[in-house]
């Protein structure tokens, strides 16, 4: 008995954990998520992005005395509509006479109709490096119905 309710509370846990990227926000926008990482490729910076679902509107890297630098390139993850698929763990009981039933179940939900779009995958935003400098990156991010955010990418990684 004691081993079924480790493996759903494990379970539940594992449903509700959400991976992300080292470098975010704190605090993170209203509205969103958000985090990055980067790597340097050749002559270019190469900065991902988890949106969590959201649309990148703005990718730009804000450097020291107010000049920036707009991303070349986005290479965005295919969009979907409609609410993401969910899953569901129940348990549950009953009793009859002596008999004591408890019971545990699993149920997956498959969206029915549209709903509003978001990506699915994370989005890879390309810099010049000549012109985005020397690491740490002050980078600005606007995504889709989302305040507006900044934060550092590169150097030391946030506790």
């Amino acid at each position: 008995m004691r081993l079924r309710w480790s493996v759903l509370v494990l379970a539940l846990l594992a449903g509700c954990s959400h991976a992300t990227l080292p470098y975010k926000p704190d605090p993170q926008p209203r509205g969103g998520r958000v985090s990055a990482a980067y790597q340097v490729v050749g002559d270019r910076l190469r900065i991902e992005l988890d949106t969590n679902g959201k649309m990148l509107e703005q990718a730009w890297i804000l450097k020291p005395g107010g000049a920036s630098v707009a991303a070349e390139n986005v290479e965005n993850p295919p969009v979907v509509s409609g609410p993401p698929p969910s899953i569901s763990v129940g348990v549950g009981g009953a009793s009859y006479g002596r008999g004591v039933g408890i019971g545990t179940g699993v149920g997956v939900g498959v969206p029915i109709g549209t709903g509003p779009s978001r990506v699915q995958g994370n989005t890879i935003a390309w810099f010049p490096l000549t012109a985005a400098g020397a690491a740490p990156w002050q980078l600005y991010v606007k995504l889709a119905g989302v305040e507006p955010t900044q934060f550092s990418v590169g150097g030391p990684l946030p506790q």
